[in-house]
């Protein structure tokens, strides 16, 4: 996860000095939340699962 947040970060950072990086930013942006948000449901699911 530290990985793609790295890239996501540098690939922003470069988009705000090069305006061609732009679209890549925004779909690394909107990965991100997916990313984030699939991990965090299946960590809800995880712990209901072990609590029985």
């Amino acid at each position: 996860m530290l990985t793609i947040a790295l890239l996501i970060v540098t690939v922003t950072v470069a988009a705000a000095y090069n305006e061609e990086w732009m679209p890549h930013a925004i779909v690394l942006a909107i990965l991100s939340m997916v990313s984030g948000t699939t991990w965090g449901l299946l960590t809800i699911l995880l712990f209901r699962w072990m609590g029985g």
